[in-house]
């Protein structure tokens, strides 16, 4: 079950015309489009996602936290400014931090993402097809309530296939490393954990907040009809 609280990014912006969007992939606000979001997950649109260039918008050696202890207010699954200012507000949390402090193209409200929003680039922007694998912190096998369209399970190495967008696709400019599990902003069921995905097979698990691992930073705009 999603927890946690909406943290609103601008209650007066007017929001980005879906029709005026650009391709998936293509560059917008500081860093590349990576498809459509509800944070209400409804399945109707309320945001776009944002992922930071590779190039000082991604990281690794960092650890989300400097202890295995639970973390006040990053619990939620949807919603990654709120799990990530939460986690930066508390101090100690290095990958928050991090994000947090970003300023790319005159924009400095890069957060880490939430489960689902990193599932839902999983699902956009995966370099190449073939080997998912159920997920074990959260609904089975790729099923993404607040992806716009909503996400059901992985079809096992037939989908998400190769993403359409060519800067993110395998050894590619902007590509996630399939290599590398990266880090959500996204507290474990064990509270002293972190939860992850890898983005060889997209397999939603946890791990110590301790550990040392790959981040990329994002952020959202408000999209209208």
């Amino acid at each position: 079950m999603a927890t946690g609280e909406v943290y609103r990014l601008d209650p007066a912006a007017a929001g980005i015309p879906l029709a005026s969007l650009p391709a998936l992939g293509d560059a917008l606000e500081g860093g590349y489009y990576g498809g459509l979001y509800s944070l209400a997950g409804t399945g109707t649109a309320t945001h776009a996602l944002i992922v930071a260039p590779q190039s000082g918008g991604q990281t690794s050696g960092l650890a989300w936290k400097s202890a295995n202890t639970a973390s006040a207010g990053t619990e939620s699954t949807f919603d990654g400014l709120a799990a990530t200012q939460a986690a930066a507000d508390a101090g100690s949390h290095a990958a928050a931090d991090w994000a947090r402090a970003l300023t790319i193209a005159g924009h400095d409200d890069w957060y880490i993402p939430s489960q689902f929003e990193m599932l839902a680039l999983y699902w956009n922007l995966k370099p190449e097809g073939g080997g998912d694998f159920p997920n074990s912190e959260g609904p089975g096998a790729g099923v993404n309530p607040y992806a716009v369209p909503q996400r059901g399970e992985f079809g096992y190495d037939t989908s998400p296939g190769q993403t359409p967008a060519a800067a993110f696709r395998l050894n590619q400019s902007q590509a996630f490393d399939m290599g590398q599990i990266y880090g959500v902003a996204t507290q474990g069921s064990t509270t002293t954990q972190q939860r992850t995905l890898s983005w060889m097979d997209g397999f939603c698990g946890a791990g110590n907040k301790t550990t040392n691992r790959y981040w990329r930073a994002i952020r959202r705009v408000p999209v209208t009809a």
